[in-house]
């Protein structure tokens, strides 16, 4: 089934490139469209002033803003403008950098980029991603890097959609429904990190999209997006990668790092067999260069263990910090 088109989006594009151009005359009928089709459209006023300017308005990068400030202040809104229209997708061939590896009982993966505000979803082909779509999408009113219950961030990090929830259980603030994440996840623990409810939902029905800066932690994205992103996000499994800032490369940069860390897992697992005395295989294994973090991987895998007369299943997590010596070393496994 395609994925939806955010077509307030393609409109404003179109009316800002029109605007940037001076194209005055192309303007009016994508304005009227916009207006007519989605009178919800929070940024309309600001894209209103535009034309009716001559271009003469200054669109802003967002601001982290106070818990208790409006989010649809105009400034807010003017970069929600600035980040739709700033938005390409990425040119065929290149893969966001914090994913290495992404085992097959994958089927998709969500990476959101929260400095653009922007989620990507990906299909795993046989080891090989293939973007299915990407659409504008909220973060916490303070920004990225979540510390502490309340501090109104997103966190930055790899986590699993949990649980989803449907509309009918929740209030109108998250709309459409909502996928849970398991923020805290170990790493976070480990860093003494707090909170929860952390996670991607709908918006309120009387608007089509909440501003860049407006959650209190959460990753928003409009309601008709949400309901065809909830059929990719099997709870439980399906991963999402939160990144501060994501960065691009070539599927061989990416298969060249890969090299390097499949050779150091096989060291580390023919040193687990040796010290158990026993056979060990690993599967179905996702590696991550963690967002956020400098030099860190997250490995994660199915381990089996077969000592004499029995067999033993564990699902694993490695981290690998690089040392000042230049070697990898794990720094945490549970």
């Amino acid at each position: 089934m395609p994925m939806p088109v955010d077509q307030a989006e393609r409109l404003t594009v179109t009316i800002l490139d029109a605007a940037t151009r001076q194209q005055w005359d192309l303007t009016q009928p994508a304005l009227r469209s916009l207006r007519e089709q989605y009178p919800e459209f929070r940024p309309l006023p600001q894209l209103e002033t535009l034309v009716q300017r001559h271009g003469m308005i200054t669109l802003t990068p967002p601001v982290a803003i106070t818990p208790e400030t409006d989010e649809f202040l105009p400034d807010n809104l003017q970069a929600e403008l600035l980040l739709r229209w700033q938005h390409r997708a990425p040119a065929k061939g290149l893969y966001p950098y914090p994913l290495l590896k992404l085992g097959a009982h994958h089927p998709y993966i969500f990476v959101v980029d929260l400095e653009k505000a922007r989620l990507y979803l990906y299909e795993n082909a046989g080891g090989e991603l293939r973007l299915l779509a990407n659409y504008y999408s909220g973060i916490g009113k303070q920004g990225a890097g979540k510390r502490r219950e309340g501090d109104h961030r997103t966190p930055v990090g790899v986590y699993t959609f949990l649980e989803y929830i449907g509309d009918n259980r929740l209030p109108d603030l998250y709309g459409a429904g909502a996928l849970t994440l398991n923020y805290p996840n170990r790493w976070d623990r480990r860093l003494g990190r707090t909170g929860s409810n952390i996670w991607l939902h709908g918006v309120p029905r009387s608007t089509y999209s909440r501003a860049p800066r407006s959650s209190r932690g959460c990753v928003t994205v409009s309601n008709f997006i949400f309901d065809a992103l909830s059929r990719y996000a099997l709870p439980g499994h399906t991963p999402i990668v939160l990144a501060d800032h994501l960065e691009w490369q070539t599927a061989e940069q990416t298969a060249q790092q890969r090299t390097v860390f499949d050779a150091l897992l096989e060291q580390w697992r023919v040193a687990q067999a040796a010290s158990a005395a026993a056979e060990i295989d690993l599967e179905d294994i996702d590696m991550y260069f963690y967002p956020g973090e400098q030099n860190l991987v997250q490995m994660n895998f199915k381990q089996l263990t077969a000592p004499a007369g029995s067999a033993k299943e564990s699902f694993r997590t490695l981290y690998w910090k690089l040392q000042p010596d230049n070697l990898w070393k794990v720094v945490a496994e549970f």
